[in-house]
C-alpha cells in the first residue's frame, strides 16, 4: 500500500501538489505530482511567459466557437520492470487503452447527475498504438534491477539505464515502471521541450488492478493524459486558484472520497465541487467526466496553435486510424453502410449497399484491434443486405465496423453503451 508522507524532495524539477495535515496525510493515498512547470509562469523566460499567455487566450476563444474534428493520438508503452514489479502484459496495456478511449469517448458520463449540463460528451480525441521505425512490437519492454529513486527519474528516459522511448513530439510515450512508495504518477504539461516529456505512471495505478481498492479502474492515466494535454486539476497549492477552465468549480483541496451529496467548496463563492471530474484526485469508481471547457482546452493544445499540434496527424502511424468515415474510392461511400441504433446497448443492425461485383468483407473491430465479428458477402452485382450483432455481450466502448473488398474499403465508428 503506498500512504502519504509529509515531505517529500523531488528531483527533476516536480513539485507535489497537495497540502494536508499530518493526520490526513497519514491515512490517505495520493496519485499526482506535476512538472514545476504548471505551478507559475513567473518562472518561464520574457518569450515563454508570451507564448504561454498568447495560448491561454486562443484556448478561451476555441472553446467558445470551434468545433473539434475527431483525431487519433498514437502511444508508445516503455515498461520498465523490476523483480517485484506487477507484471504488465499485452493484455494489460489493450484494456487500458480501451478505457483511456471510452472515458475521452464520454462512454462513463453518469446522464443524470446534476453537473449534466457541463457535460462534455465524446470529446473527439482517441489513442491507438504508435507504430515508430524500430518499434515493431509497438511494446517496448526492459528489465531494471532496482526502482529508480527520486534522485534519478531523468534515467527512465535514458537509452542506457533505461528506455528512450519514441519522438517526443510526434508520439506520447507512456512509461510504466516503480515509482517512489508515495507516487502513482506524473505527467508534464505542453509547454516544455525536454528529454522527459511524456507520461509517467506505476504498474501499480496501470490498468485495471483488483488489488488495488482506491484506483484499480485505470482512471489514472486518464487524469494524467488531461494534464499531458493541457488541463490543470482541479485544485493547486496555491488557495483557490482556478484552472483556466470556465465551467469547472475552483476546488481547495483535492478530494479523495466519492460524496453522495453536494460537496461545497471553501473557496469565495461556495461553488459545489466537481467531484466525478477526471481532474480531481478522486477514486476510480466515482470519476466519469470531463467538461466542456476541459476538452475544448485539450483540442486547442492539439490544433495548429497549439503546444500538441505534431501528434493529431497520429493516424499515419496507427495500426487502426479512428476516423469517423474512412473512404478509399468511389466503389463503397458513406452511403453503403448504416448502424442502427448508435449508440446501441443490445441488438445492433449493420445495413449495408454493395454497388460492385465484388465479395466483401465486413468485421468489428473494438478501439484496440481486438475483432468483435467477421463475416463474407458474395459479389451479386448491386444488392442490399444486413447482418444484426448482439452487442449486450459485449463492454461499453467505441467499436468500429469496416466493410472491404478488393478495391475498396468503409468504415464508421459506434458506441456500446
Amino acid at each position: 500500500m503506498k500512504t502519504k508522507t509529509t515531505s517529500l524532495q523531488i528531483a527533476c524539477s516536480i513539485l507535489l501538489i497537495a497540502v494536508f495535515s499530518s493526520s490526513i496525510l497519514a491515512q490517505k493515498e495520493y496519485r499526482f505530482l506535476y512538472h514545476k512547470n504548471w505551478e507559475t509562469i513567473n518562472n518561464k523566460k520574457p518569450k515563454d511567459q508570451k507564448k504561454w499567455q498568447e495560448f491561454e487566450l486562443f484556448a478561451h476563444m476555441y472553446a467558445r466557437y470551434a468545433v473539434p474534428e475527431e483525431k487519433t493520438l498514437p502511444l508508445v508503452f516503455n515498461v520498465l520492470e523490476t523483480s517485484t514489479s506487477r507484471k504488465i502484459s499485452q493484455e494489460i496495456i489493450e484494456g487500458q487503452l480501451q478505457i483511456l478511449n471510452d472515458a475521452f469517448a464520454g462512454v462513463y458520463e453518469e446522464k443524470e447527475h446534476f453537473y449534466g449540463d457541463r457535460m462534455a460528451g465524446d470529446s473527439k480525441i482517441r489513442f491507438c498504438h504508435g507504430t515508430p521505425t524500430g518499434n515493431k512490437v509497438e511494446i517496448n519492454y526492459k528489465q531494471i534491477s532496482l526502482p529508480f529513486s527520486v534522485q534519478n527519474l531523468s534515467q527512465i528516459t535514458d537509452k542506457k539505464t533505461g528506455i528512450e522511448g519514441a519522438k517526443k513530439d510526434e508520439y506520447i510515450n507512456i512509461w510504466i515502471t516503480d515509482l517512489p512508495d508515495e507516487v502513482g504518477g506524473f505527467a508534464l504539461l505542453p509547454d516544455v521541450d525536454d528529454a522527459l516529456d511524456g507520461i509517467y505512471i506505476d504498474p501499480d495505478f496501470f490498468g485495471v488492478n483488483a488489488a488495488k481498492k482506491e484506483y484499480s479502474q485505470g482512471k489514472t492515466l486518464v487524469h494524467l493524459m488531461g494534464q499531458y494535454l493541457g488541463l490543470y486539476p482541479l485544485w493547486t497549492n496555491l488557495e483557490c486558484q482556478g484552472d483556466g477552465v470556465e465551467d469547472t468549480p475552483t476546488h481547495n483541496a483535492p478530494n479523495y472520497s466519492c460524496y453522495g451529496y453536494s460537496h461545497v467548496s471553501m473557496c469565495p463563492g461556495n461553488e459545489e465541487e466537481m467531484i466525478g471530474n477526471f481532474m480531481d484526485a478522486g477514486l476510480d469508481e466515482c470519476s466519469f467526466m470531463f467538461t466542456k471547457g476541459q476538452v475544448a482546452r485539450m483540442n486547442a493544445n492539439l490544433s495548429d496553435r497549439g503546444y500538441r499540434n505534431n501528434l493529431k496527424n497520429g493516424k499515419k502511424v496507427c495500426g487502426k486510424p479512428l476516423d469517423e468515415e474512412v473512404v478509399e474510392n468511389r466503389n463503397l461511400t458513406p452511403e453503403n453502410l448504416e448502424i442502427i441504433p448508435n449508440p446501441t446497448s443490445g441488438q445492433t443492425e449493420i445495413r449495408f449497399t454493395l454497388k460492385n461485383p465484388e465479395a466483401v468483407n465486413l468485421t468489428i473491430y473494438n478501439t484496440i484491434g481486438a475483432l468483435i465479428l467477421k463475416t463474407s458477402v458474395q459479389g451479386l452485382g448491386e444488392r442490399s443486405g444486413h447482418v444484426m450483432i448482439d452487442m449486450a455481450q459485449y463492454p461499453n466502448g467505441l467499436y468500429i465496423v469496416e466493410l472491404k473488398s478488393e478495391s475498396s474499403q468503409i468504415s464508421k465508428t459506434f458506441v456500446k453503451f
